[in-house]
């Protein structure tokens, strides 16, 4: 089998595996747990997914509630007190940075975006505390970009459908499951439905620890389940 090949392969089961999430992601209420999934406004959103980094999003919620009630806009934000967000901001750790990363954060939108979120990525990527995942995620949830959302989690479940040892710390993996995943992407008209439904799979399904083999309902799509299956017989 030749590499295309191999990667076509790959697409169409990723595609399938999606295809069959969807309708199980929506099921779980994760929208209705997640505030954040049926936000419109852009800035909550763009706050959300600041919060969200290296934390829960059950964890997260109460104080995304309490902190976008407080500070509603970015102009409020940028007029915050750094002492009232760190009490706002404690429960996830890390307050003292996060809070003067917001409230920078204020600034700039204010000054250099007149108060309103950019929604190109170069632009979103030099805003305060902005990495490629969180201005990725602002694309497709706020302004319904195809852009495919990878992290950690998502590049072990493409290693183990695809069965190749894939680590985020190598910058070729990254970079061949972000290709991948912007073919797979590309195909499903709501994107941001599509990319739901493979971080809650990876979540909830496809556990980096004690993965639920035995409920997954993608086990025939997936090359590493085959191999334990081989190993075992």
């Amino acid at each position: 089998m030749s590499m295309l090949q191999g990667v076509c392969g790959l697409v169409g089961r990723i595609c399938e595996l999606i295809t069959r999430a969807i309708s199980w992601s929506i099921s779980l209420n994760r929208d209705r747990e997640l505030p954040w999934r049926v936000e419109k406004d852009p800035y909550k959103i763009l706050v959300a997914e600041l919060l969200l980094r290296r934390t829960q999003g059950e964890k997260v919620v109460p104080v995304y509630l309490e902190l976008v009630r407080r500070y509603p806009t970015p102009q409020a934000l940028a007029l915050a007190s750094i002492d009232e967000l760190r009490k706002i901001l404690q429960p996830l750790g890390l307050h003292n940075t996060r809070a003067r990363e917001l409230k920078e954060l204020g600034r700039v939108l204010v000054e250099r975006y007149g108060g309103e979120v950019p929604r190109e990525l170069n632009e979103l990527l030099s805003l305060p505390g902005v990495g490629e995942y969180v201005a990725r995620a602002v694309r497709v949830l706020a302004f319904n970009f195809k852009d495919p959302l990878v992290d950690t989690n998502i590049i072990r479940v493409i290693s183990r459908i695809s069965g190749i040892e894939l680590k985020q710390q190598n910058p070729k993996h990254v970079k061949f499951v972000h290709n991948v995943l912007s073919r797979v992407i590309e195909m499903f008209p709501d994107a941001k439905r599509a990319n739901l439904a493979l971080l809650d799979f990876a979540a909830v399904i496809c556990k980096a620890r004690n993965p639920r083999c035995s409920e997954c309902f993608a086990r025939d799509l997936c090359a590493t389940y085959a191999k334990c299956v081989k190993s075992t017989k």
